[in-house]
C-alpha cells in the first residue's frame, strides 16, 4: 500500500515536473522567439495574426488563404461574364453588325477589365503566397491598389462628363472624350507610384526600401480619398439628385433600380474610403506600434508582405 501511494506521488510530482517544463518551453517560443515575428505573446502564449496558425505562429493558415482566394477567383468570373453580357448585348444592339465595333473600348468594358485584373491578381497572390518568392508576393500585393484607383478615376470622369456636358447620350456605349486627358494624367501618376513601389522592392536597403514604399502606399491611400470625395459629388448628383437642380426634363425611372444604385454607391464610397485611410496609417505603422497591443493587433490582420509590414486587409478588400 505504502508502495503504491509513493509510486502515486512520484507520477504526481514527475507530472507537475513535466507541465511546468512544458510551460517553460512554451514561455521561451513565446518571448523569445518574438511567435515567429507573425503575432504577439500575451501570458506565455501566442496570439497569432489571423493568417498564421501554431504554437509559435509559425505555420500557414491554409483556410483563410484559400478562403479569400476563392471569393476573388470568383468575383474575377462575374466580371468576366458581364463583360461578355456587355460586349453580347452591344453587338445584338447593333443594326449593322460589326464585330470591330462591338472591341471598341467603352468606359463599362473598360471598367469591367480592370476589375478582371483586379480580382484576379488578388486571387493569385492568396493562393501562391506560400509557395512563391516574399518579392513576387509584394509584386501582386502591390499591383491590386493602383488598378482600384485606376477604376475610381474612371468612374469619376464617365459621371463628370454626364453631369457637365450637354447632349451625351449615357444610353449609347462611349468612352471618354473630354475628361479623356485628366484620366491619363491620373494614371500615368498611378503607374509611377507602381513602378516606384516595384523598383523598391530591389533596394538592397531594407530602411530606403521600407520607407519608399510606405510613401508610395501612403500617396496612394492619398488620391483614393481624393477619388472618394467626387466619386461622391458626382454619385449625388447622379443617383440622388437624378443629374441634378439642371435638369428640366422628366424621366422615367425604375425606382427599385435607383435605390439599388444608391446602396452601392454608399457601400463603395464607404469600402473605398476605409481602405485610404487603411493605407495612409500604414504608412505611419510605427507611431501606431507604441499603441497598446491590442489595439495594434486589430490594425495588423492583414497579410503582410513581411514580418514588420502592418496594414489592414479584412475590411478594404471585400
Amino acid at each position: 500500500m505504502t508502495s503504491t501511494v509513493s509510486l502515486k506521488m512520484a507520477v504526481t510530482a514527475y507530472a507537475k515536473y513535466a507541465l511546468g517544463l512544458t510551460e517553460s518551453m512554451e514561455d521561451d517560443i513565446c518571448v523569445h522567439k518574438n511567435c515567429s515575428g507573425n503575432g504577439f505573446c500575451q501570458d506565455g502564449q501566442c496570439i497569432c495574426l489571423i493568417q498564421f496558425t501554431g504554437g509559435s505562429c509559425q505555420d500557414a493558415n491554409l483556410g483563410y488563404f484559400m478562403a479569400f482566394g476563392t471569393i476573388f477567383v470568383f468575383l474575377c468570373l462575374v466580371a468576366f461574364v458581364q463583360l461578355f453580357l456587355c460586349t453580347s448585348n452591344e453587338y445584338q444592339k447593333q443594326k449593322t453588325k460589326s464585330w470591330k465595333t462591338v472591341f471598341k473600348i467603352t468606359g463599362p468594358k473598360l471598367l469591367y477589365i480592370l476589375t478582371i485584373f483586379a480580382t484576379a491578381i488578388r486571387g493569385v497572390y492568396f493562393f501562391t503566397k506560400m509557395h512563391i518568392s516574399d518579392q513576387a508576393s509584394i509584386h501582386l500585393w502591390s499591383a491590386y491598389y493602383p488598378i482600384l484607383l485606376s477604376g475610381s478615376s474612371l468612374i469619376v470622369c464617365f459621371w463628370a462628363e454626364a453631369f457637365h456636358l450637354e447632349g451625351i447620350d449615357c444610353d449609347k456605349p462611349r468612352f471618354l472624350s473630354k475628361s479623356i486627358i485628366g484620366f491619363v494624367v491620373i494614371n500615368v501618376v498611378i503607374s509611377g507610384l507602381l513602378v516606384t513601389q516595384l523598383v523598391a522592392t530591389d533596394i538592397d536597403d531594407p530602411v530606403i526600401s521600407d520607407n519608399i514604399y510606405r510613401i508610395c502606399n501612403g500617396c496612394v491611400g492619398l488620391l483614393l480619398i481624393i477619388a472618394v470625395v467626387f466619386f461622391l459629388v458626382y454619385g449625388v448628383e447622379v443617383y440622388f439628385k437624378v443629374r441634378g437642380a439642371f435638369n428640366k426634363t422628366q424621366s422615367n425611372v425604375d425606382p427599385w433600380q435607383l435605390h439599388m444604385s444608391r446602396l452601392g454607391l454608399i457601400a463603395q464610397a464607404c469600402l473605398q474610403l476605409l481602405t485610404g485611410l487603411f493605407l495612409i496609417s500604414d504608412a505611419f505603422r510605427d507611431n501606431w506600434k507604441k499603441r497598446e497591443r491590442g489595439f495594434c493587433f486589430l490594425l495588423s490582420i492583414t497579410p503582410p508582405f513581411e514580418s514588420n509590414i502592418v496594414g489592414p486587409f479584412i475590411i478594404e478588400k471585400i
